[in-house]
């Protein structure tokens, strides 16, 4: 399989720089052998770590991969950085030139050429020896066009990136498994939440003997609450992480959900807290926010997947929960839109299919204030295409509108809003998924059946059921399916195919390979692990 690399396009030569890879600030390994080094850059200065880049702000980084290979990098999808709907960059050297090509990708084939003029991304130069090519490249921070680009999140841990490389004859081959996912804070994160006032709590299997068969649902041991400090103050959770026991038990871990209960004992009906799904690595709520820790009791439910029937498997996986007794200025509160206990009994029809979910004014007139939206997690399964939730205030004027347009079950992430959604109490909401499936599906718990849920972190968190669970046989309502003329999205719609090729012959040469060193496809699941899957909430 091959990409072709372009042909018709425009090619402007500049004076390059040569590379000086340690005036970069940061760096990461999102694979082996290679290596991503960035920085962001305005008026000519390098910005610090606690100033936040402006849309005009040029993003700088180099890439450096092993051969004489092409390189890809691109902007994952908000949701799930994934390749569809990634705003995507390809660079190579070709007889001492740069050439870096302006791309956008809706499925997981040949990225398109993005018919918007000018590129987001500029070639700033290359090194290239024996072993490694590394190619610098700069882009303005803000989309310019947001059919085709995406903006690029500077701060929280909310970076979604995408890497490749391969080889090259007369076009860009395929990458075959030289691909990694990336989810990272690009700027000023904190990396971690083991301070001298944070504190630990680890929910985990005590050497679970797993079934060999397909699904399995186990809960933890039953944990206590740590309880109030000296002071009197309750704890509050600010973040979570996953504790996978081994290498081999990751790709059975489904996914965890972290439960709370009213009593000591982990009986009756749980309230979900946290959860995580194929992508584990530390959560960190945001700044100034928590969520109290302070119910009954706690486990995690751990929902095993052991396609092949492997015998003889032990696990000792979890969570592992942060907090502290510094009080936030925003309690945190989850609310659940669309189908949240999967009630729908209906048939997926085979083809294109999206069934609305509603929320009605009534279901939200017993908030005690207006709510403002963080962040959102949308949840469907595997013949999952799209989905959004359309926010309408008292006055019934649309408010806003949050989803996912190339929805990926395998990379489900949060997207966190960085202009705040605010609503107030007599808001309605109206959750459409779309589905496209080769056969009939049902709605249903399992893996292989489907389910339409929308999860909206906000504050400050509301004590009726309405702010915690609103739609389908809960206050709201279902609409019967219908089938749509096509899936609707933005991103992607570029009608023409010419693109920008910006060359620099600028290059340093006989320079000493990098040293490769173990990388990892570094993906987090972020923020909005937290209520993923709800429906473990119910399981026993």
């Amino acid at each position: 399989m091959c990409w072709s690399w372009g042909v018709g396009l425009v090619a402007v030569t500049l004076v390059g720089a040569d590379l000086a890879l340690d005036e970069y600030i940061y760096s990461a390994w999102p694979l082996d052998g290679v290596r991503f080094y960035w920085r962001f850059v305005e008026d000519d200065v390098v910005i610090a770590s606690d100033a936040e880049p402006s849309d005009n702000a040029r993003f700088e980084f180099a890439i450096t991969a092993p051969g004489d290979v092409w390189i890809g990098f691109g902007v994952g999808e908000p949701t799930s950085g994934s390749m569809p709907g990634a705003d995507i960059m390809l660079a190579r050297v070709d007889s001492g030139t740069l050439i870096v090509g302006d791309y956008f990708s809706t499925d997981f084939a040949r990225p398109e050429e993005d018919c918007f003029q000018p590129s987001d991304w500029v070639g700033q130069g290359y090194e290239q020896n024996t072993s490694h090519t590394t190619v610098a490249v700069s882009r303005r921070v803000g989309a310019t066009d947001t059919n085709n680009d995406r903006d690029l999140y500077t701060s929280g841990n909310d970076a979604k990136l995408i890497f490749a490389y391969g080889t090259f004859s007369t076009d860009v081959m395929y990458h075959q498994s030289n691909r990694a996912t990336l989810t990272i804070g690009l700027h000023g994160l904190a990396t971690t939440l083991e301070t001298s006032d944070v504190f630990t709590v680890d929910l985990v299997q005590d050497y679970y003997a797993v079934p060999a068969v397909r699904t399995t649902y186990a809960n933890t041991e039953c944990v206590l609450p740590p309880g109030v400090d000296g002071s009197g103050r309750n704890p509050y959770i600010i973040g979570f992480e996953t504790i996978v026991s081994s290498e081999t038990m990751k790709p059975r871990l489904h996914h965890l959900v972290v439960q709370s209960y009213s009593g000591t004992t982990c009986s009756g009906i749980p309230v979900t807290i946290a959860a995580s799904a194929s992508l584990y690595d530390l959560t960190k709520f945001p700044d100034d926010s928590g969520m109290l820790f302070t119910h009954g009791s706690y486990n995690v439910a751990i929902h095993y997947d052991n396609p092949d029937l492997t015998s003889d498997l032990v696990d000792s996986s979890g969570t592992r929960l942060f907090y502290t007794y510094e009080q936030p200025i925003n309690e945190l509160g989850i609310l659940v839109l669309g189908d949240p206990f999967v009630q729908d009994s209906s048939d997926i029809p085979a083809g294109l299919s999206s069934w609305r979910f509603h929320c009605p004014a009534s279901c939200t007139d017993g908030w005690s204030e207006e709510i403002t939206i963080v962040s959102h997690f949308p949840h469907m399964h595997a013949v999952g295409s799209s989905m959004h939730t359309e926010f309408y205030g008292p006055d019934d004027t649309l408010l806003g509108s949050r989803g996912v347009e190339y929805f990926s079950f395998a990379n489900q992430q949060h997207e966190n809003l960085y202009v705040p959604l605010t609503l107030p109490p007599g808001s309605r909401t109206v959750t459409q998924c779309t589905y496209d499936s080769p056969t009939i599906e049902n709605f249903g718990l399992g893996s292989d059946e489907e389910m339409c849920m929308h999860f909206i972190l906000y504050y400050p968190a509301q004590s009726v059921f309405t702010g915690k669970y609103c739609g389908s046989a809960v206050c709201g309502s279902a609409e019967e399916n219908f089938v749509p003329e096509s899936v609707e999205r933005t991103f992607g719609t570029c009608e023409d195919t010419t693109s920008t090729l910006v060359s620099t012959s600028s290059e340093t040469s006989g320079t000493e390979p990098f040293i490769a060193k173990a990388g990892v496809d570094n993906s987090v699941c972020g923020l909005f692990c937290v209520a993923l899957f709800l429906h473990l909430s119910m399981m026993p």
